[in-house]
């Protein structure tokens, strides 16, 4: 090799280190992902790898990170997701992505994802990206490619970013992954994913001595509902006992939903929560023009639930209001709305004689809009498992196997 064939060999080789750090993507041999990756990263530490300007390259990694889609627009929606998430929790993120084709193949990127710790040292904290597609492929290939790039020893989440989940797709990664994360919304059109997801959590039961934990966006969308509802009945805060909760006869929920006779899954979702925590028993389902009834039983008495649809161009989140009826004639009308637009609900408790006489205080539970990527900070801060959101999701298939016939 002649001095100016070596030379260009170093000027590439820096060139192709400084495109690495930038995150750009850089196509690898399938088989040599991992080692693409340690070379990669050899480079990047030498001193003259990042320019005379800039400190060296911290890397650092505290998760495995997959995230499965079937998106045509993949490759850069869930890019930048995955870019912004990589800023506050360092870890190797993983795209996977499975698209139909009548020519199979699989491909695969790298790249890093960095981040300055501030302007005057202009330290980075890298990470990265690996991209792994496939096309006109089984999803056990997929996964075959996929699992074994995590990283041994630290959490794996995969979070599952398709509008299709059942036991048989997601079972290639079932056996590697700490928690599955869910987005109940993704699936609205779904009449069988609460199902679907309890099967999984079953099968989670028998596959391994510690099961993958299952979480779900959409549950902590509608947390500002489940705190509004258990705090109305706050006695200290000037609003019903406890035990009224007993005497609950009827709740109307309104819901935002373009067909009205699918009723968005945080609903179902939240009534699911209610039914579960309050321990009564789903009995039938009916509907009507624009009405869906839900007949449950209660210690000693019926309980009824209308969802109602209302026009899916609000602003206001799936759930819009909640009205909560007692048996007791004493005891008040709750209502929890949402204003569209505003960040928060309101709590209002009047006498069912005269709607229009507050009891107790008027109160705003305030909550940030929160983002995808955010929501999906929350989940990679804990790998938990919820067993209340696990009994709501079961009463939730029940009631949407209902809706269904």
């Amino acid at each position: 090799m002649t001095t100016q064939q070596l030379a260009k060999g170093k000027k590439d080789h820096k060139s192709n280190t400084q495109e690495f750090l930038s995150g750009k993507l850089a196509q690898v041999d399938i088989g040599r992902i991992e080692k693409e990756i340690q070379g990669l990263w050899k480079s990047a530490a030498q001193p003259d790898a990042v320019g005379a300007k800039q400190e060296s390259v911290t890397r650092a990694c505290a998760m495995n990170l997959i995230l499965f889609s079937e998106d045509e627009d993949a490759e850069k929606a869930a890019g930048d997701v995955l870019d912004d998430i990589s800023s506050r929790h360092p870890c190797r993120a993983i795209l996977a992505i499975a698209r139909p084709s009548l020519r199979p193949s699989l491909e695969a990127w790298v790249s890093a994802r960095c981040h300055l710790t501030d302007s005057k040292s202009r330290k980075q904290i890298c990470c990265e990206q690996i991209t792994v597609r496939g096309e006109g492929t089984s999803l056990e290939e997929l996964a075959s490619v996929v699992l074994p790039l995590v990283i041994a020893d630290l959490p794996v989440f995969l979070w599952w970013r398709s509008g299709i989940i059942n036991l048989n797709r997601v079972k290639p990664f079932l056996a590697n992954v700490d928690e599955i994360i869910l987005d109940s919304h993704r699936h609205a059109k779904s009449a069988n994913f609460f199902a679907d997801v309890v099967t999984i959590i079953g099968a989670n039961d028998k596959s391994r001595p510690t099961q993958a934990v299952v979480s779900d966006l959409n549950w902590r969308r509608c947390l500002i509902w489940r705190e509004a509802m258990a705090l109305s009945f706050d006695d200290r805060q000037g609003r019903v006992p406890l035990s009224a909760l007993n005497q609950i006869k009827s709740i109307d929920l309104a819901y935002t939903s373009s067909t009205p006779q699918q009723p968005a899954n945080q609903a179902i979702l939240y009534v699911g929560w209610l039914s579960s925590r309050l321990g009564w028993r789903f009995e039938r389902a009916s509907k009507t023009a624009d009405l869906l009834k839900l007949q449950f039983k209660g210690k000693d008495t019926p309980i009824e639930i209308n969802l109602r649809a209302v026009e899916s161009g609000t602003t206001c989140s799936d759930i819009c209001s909640v009205q909560i009826h007692f048996s007791e004639p004493s005891l008040p009308l709750i209502k929890i709305t949402r204003d569209a637009g505003a960040p928060g609900v309101q709590v209002h408790c009047a006498r069912a004689a005269a709607q229009d006489a507050p009891l107790g205080e008027h109160k705003m539970f305030r909550v940030d809009q929160a983002s995808e990527s955010r929501l999906i900070d929350l989940e990679l801060e804990t790998c938990d498992a919820d067993r209340i959101l696990e009994a709501a999701y079961r009463s939730a298939a029940e009631i949407a196997a209902a809706l269904k016939e």
